[in-house]
């Protein structure tokens, strides 16, 4: 092995995974993969993340050596990369630390984080002065995160140039007062009642008045 891969054998072992060196990579060919130790439950929300990701038509691929700072994170961990074949073309990473907030605190919060690279971002886009209409704000709330597999409304506002975000809580009153607070436009709701009678509220905040389709 590596010197540096030899330095971390002991103290995090893991991190040997994500190595670059040659050397490494071959030793690496015969070394267990994580997916292959996985608990029942993690399967089971790996699966779920998998199918929300299919269902979105949003293409990925697994990478058993993928390794984050694993002491923290919980369940997914992800990283997005550039179609271009060279060694630094990842532009962001992060994953679920459902914990870590009640390792440090008495609250139990779950949570979800990145952090991408500026100057790589930078380098992929292209700025044009053109004006849009993502001023405007789209909340799509559902009172169950089953309500979000295959479902065609996600589609559509994932095609909008609007401003949107996706949340989900039991709690339609926290919904609400959480789009106001934000300054939404829109909110799109999905709750139980809705989900019977296949129907869907669009609620205009600004102007006070609602639609149900």
């Amino acid at each position: 092995m590596s010197e540096i891969s030899q330095s971390r054998l002991d103290k995090n072992p893991l991190r040997i995974l994500d190595s670059k060196d040659p050397k490494d990579s071959e030793i690496l060919i015969n070394a267990p993969k994580i997916n292959e130790h996985l608990s029942e439950e993690s399967k089971n929300y790996f699966n779920q993340v998998k199918k929300l990701l299919n269902d979105n038509k949003i293409k990925f691929f697994e990478d058993p050596k993928l390794v984050r700072g694993l002491d923290y994170y919980s369940h997914t961990a992800f990283e997005f990369q550039t179609n271009e074949d060279k060694r630094q073309n990842a532009i962001l990473a992060g994953g679920r630390y459902d914990n870590l907030i009640s390792m440090i605190s008495s609250r139990d919060i779950p949570g979800v984080g990145w952090a991408a690279g500026i100057e790589r971002l930078m380098d992929l886009i292209s700025i044009k002065d053109e004006k849009s209409e993502l001023d405007k704000k789209i909340l799509f709330a559902v009172q169950d995160e089953s309500y979000l597999n295959n479902n065609r409304i996600l589609k559509q506002i994932y095609s909008l140039r609007y401003n949107h975000e996706v949340r989900v809580s039991k709690n339609i009153k926290k919904l609400f007062s959480y789009a106001d607070k934000n300054n939404f436009n829109f909110i799109l709701l999905i709750g139980e009642e809705e989900i019977k009678n296949k129907k869907i509220i669009l609620k205009d905040l600004i102007n006070k008045n609602q639609k149900i389709f």
